[in-house]
């Protein structure tokens, strides 16, 4: 797939600190891209960069072709749905999709348009209804459909479901995953949820202190980071001896392990029930801790009781 959005060495100075250090990235037409990192690492203010809502001190971002880093917002084929929504509160959930279409100027088919886009979010039925009316999820619906009516060629997204509670939360995830596949629109998402990021993005790109540390797919992310902060940002580890360790990766034996694995002499200080797993805190005796993930239906890995950690060599994780 050809880009659609590049960043070009973009770097954002302010008076008290520089935000983005020479950021360069390149989205692809029809990805799903997230923007991760820890609070401060400059994903918001890129996001915010591309929307034209914030000025590069220096570099060039490209949308279409066309360097837009100088052009105001309104001059940008992009759309952003904000963290808080941003709905117009006195105006119904038509009026605020139509809002963006009528100050470009749409023409005659500006109803079926906004139609399409309440269908395409299942708003439909409350197409008259004020912003207090909805919920938390129908209110971030309408938001995208604000945003989608204009058919814009990147959609940006800051935390768009940060402020949904964590069971609607999954489910808006998935209703937003479905949307861009059949859209076909690029979305660049900016979240500090680990999780999200893996389960909507076709690749992720880590932030950390203004740079960028990785890109790359979900599994390439996970599985491979290029280093000990993008493997720990993305997931719990274990560390020993500059090797990293999944918890799903590490298994705990109460008698010998199997043959032919790293394997290491512990104890276990604690177990901690986690619904779907249970994670297993150990001491080993060469120093260190570690965590197992096992299954809820294993049993025996009481407080005190010696038993042995190991994994695969091939599960480590390893860093030049």
């Amino acid at each position: 797939m050809a880009e659609v959005l590049s960043l070009h060495n973009v770097s954002k100075v302010f008076p008290s600190h520089r935000a983005v250090d020479g950021v360069s990235l390149e989205i692809e037409r029809g990805e799903f891209h997230a923007l991760v990192g820890p609070s401060g690492c400059g994903k918001t203010t890129t996001l915010r960069m591309v929307a034209g809502l914030e000025i590069p001190t220096s570099g060039e971002i490209h949308l279409e072709g066309v360097d837009v880093a100088p052009l105001p917002p309104y001059a940008r084929n992009v759309s952003t749905v904000f963290q808080s929504y941003a709905l117009f509160p006195h105006l119904s959930v038509r009026r605020n999709v139509e809002f963006g279409l009528r100050r470009r100027g749409a023409g005659a088919d500006m109803s079926l348009r906004v139609n399409e886009a309440l269908d395409m979010v299942k708003l439909t039925g409350k197409a008259e209804s004020l912003p207090a009316q909805l919920s938390g999820g129908e209110k971030q619906r309408a938001a995208l459909a604000r945003s989608l009516v204009l058919a814009p060629a990147v959609l940006l997204l800051d935390e768009p479901l940060s402020a949904l509670d964590p069971n609607l939360r999954v489910s808006v995830r998935e209703e937003l995953r479905q949307l861009q596949r059949r859209t076909g629109i690029t979305f660049l998402m900016v979240t500090h949820d680990q999780e999200e990021a893996l389960t909507l993005a076709d690749r992720i790109t880590v932030m950390n202190g203004g740079r960028v540390e990785q890109t790359g797919t979900p599994h390439e992310i996970y599985l491979r980071p290029a280093n000990p902060f993008v493997a720990q940002f993305l997931g719990a580890i274990n560390w020993v001896g500059g090797v990293g360790v999944r918890p799903e990766a590490t298994r705990i034996a109460a008698l010998q392990p199997p043959s032919g694995v790293v394997s290491h002499a512990a104890t276990v200080r604690r177990s901690m029930f986690l619904g779907n797993c249970v994670h297993v805190e150990t001491e080993m005796a060469a120093g260190g801790s570690m965590v197992a993930e096992v299954s809820r239906f294993e049993s025996g890995f009481e407080p005190g009781a010696p038993v042995h950690v190991w994994w695969n060599a091939s599960d480590e994780l390893r860093f030049r």
